[in-house]
């Protein structure tokens, strides 16, 4: 399969030599070179649409009917095979191994933080999401696959630069319990930033500035 995406059809160089002096062969070879193009392109395609990590928007959308699954209106490619994947490798029993395979393939290498506190059934989770699908995506995965009788602290860390309230609001509206931190310099922006985050972040840990 290489091979074909490497090279373009050609098909009038098969044809004996005097024959393609013709012009009337170069112009049939020339059309026929389109629908080849066009078929090696198709063939890429539906190879690429087995698998989950390589999927079009068609392919997954497959994967997603499979799964009774459907994604967000605002979701990315990208995440919508990140949620299959999830979804695909789901399996009991949840053991902390399996967690944090789930952690990895959602988040990505290093880029969460799981601690089991057995003895007093607390387990603490810290993520890095600056995209509310995906908290939507780790909040559905741990309602599935984490046991009733833990208590779950969920924090996610955003990093991200915060410019006016609107952007706020964005960030702060959703469930869950979420750390921001930045340091403002503007004294009004901060006002406005912060009375917007006394009303949207209740139950949630934020820090700006450095002072929660």
């Amino acid at each position: 399969m290489t091979y074909l995406l490497e090279h373009k059809a050609d098909i009038i160089k098969y044809l004996p030599f005097f024959m393609q002096e013709y012009l009337e062969m170069q112009e049939i070879t020339k059309t026929e070179d389109v629908e080849f193009n066009w078929l090696i392109e198709t063939l890429m395609k539906m190879l690429d649409n087995q698998f989950i990590t390589t999927c079009d928007e068609e392919g997954i959308a497959r994967f997603e009917k499979v799964l009774d699954t459907l994604p967000y209106p605002s979701d990315s490619l990208e995440q919508r095979i990140s949620r299959v994947l999830f979804l695909w490798n789901n399996k009991v029993p949840y053991t902390m191994r399996t967690l944090k395979s789930m952690l990895e393939t959602l988040c990505g290498k290093d880029k969460y933080n799981v601690e089991l506190i057995a003895k007093d059934y607390e387990i603490s989770i810290e993520t890095y999401f600056n995209d509310t699908n995906m908290i939507n995506n780790l909040n559905e995965m741990l309602a599935r696959v984490l046991p009733a009788n833990l208590t779950v602290n969920n924090q996610n860390y955003i990093n991200q630069e915060l410019t006016s309230v609107a952007q706020c609001i964005e960030v702060l509206g959703f469930t869950g319990e979420y750390t921001l931190q930045q340091s403002i310099d503007d004294k009004a922006l901060f006002t406005s930033i912060f009375s917007t985050i006394e009303v949207l972040a209740t139950n949630k840990t934020y820090t700006i500035g450095g002072n929660k």
